[in-house]
């Protein structure tokens, strides 16, 4: 198997997939520290929380950054324009997982009590997976790019297996959210806070499916 780079060909397109792989870490970066602040919501740590989340912004806003910066390079550089699409799409998905992670954080800060203790560990569990999904993403791309390309599509199935799982997680959490009594304001923000983690998953799956089609094209 050739290294992506050779398939992709000129200096440009280097530049364009080692800057993809410079946002994929950001991205990382972002969905670590959302455990961070949950683990600190769920232990109770408000103020934590809060510091964290600020973090969590900061490091969102550098991944905007070199997505904005990729897309530049994208714009300017000699690519096919399905590789350009192929490209463009990816670090779209991926960044909206930061997004949606940042989503997450926010409305953690919004919070004036812990969860209940019912929902602790699917929530923990959650963001575990929330991770181990986006580090298999993560590792799927630096496969890809080594032009591992079985290794990278059993990444890519790694991936779906975690989005799978919070899938379950989220119907679990949602049983029983319903099933206590909170105030309206908590429900709402609980739900939201699902919500927000869930969408976060979904995109990382929608980015290993753009993985996988990379690898097809280079096969």
């Amino acid at each position: 198997m050739r290294n992506i780079f050779g398939w992709m060909g000129m200096r440009e397109q280097q530049r364009a997939l080692e800057a993809s792989h410079q946002h994929m870490e950001q991205v990382r970066s972002v969905v670590h520290l959302l455990k961070e602040a949950l683990d600190q919501f769920i232990a109770g740590n408000l103020k934590q929380v809060a510091d964290i989340h600020e973090r969590v912004t900061a490091a969102e806003r550098e991944a905007d950054e070199l997505r904005r910066d990729l897309f530049d390079q994208l714009s300017e550089g000699m690519f096919l324009p399905a590789d350009r699409e192929d490209l463009v799409q990816l670090v779209e998905r991926t960044d909206d997982v930061a997004d949606y992670a940042n989503s997450a954080s926010r409305l953690l800060v919004l919070f004036e009590s812990p969860p209940p203790g019912e929902l602790r560990p699917d929530l923990a569990r959650f963001s575990e997976l929330l991770v181990q999904a986006v580090e298999k993403l993560s590792e799927a791309l630096d496969k890809l790019l080594d032009g591992q390309r079985r290794e990278s599509l059993q990444l890519c199935t790694a991936v779906e297996r975690c989005e799978e799982e919070c899938d379950t997680l989220k119907a679990s959490l949602y049983r029983r959210l319903l099933s206590l009594d909170l105030p309206a304001g908590k429900m709402m923000l609980l739900h939201d806070l699902i919500e927000s983690m869930e969408n976060s998953a979904d995109r990382a799956e929608d980015s290993a499916d753009l993985v996988r089609v990379l690898a097809v094209k280079i096969r």
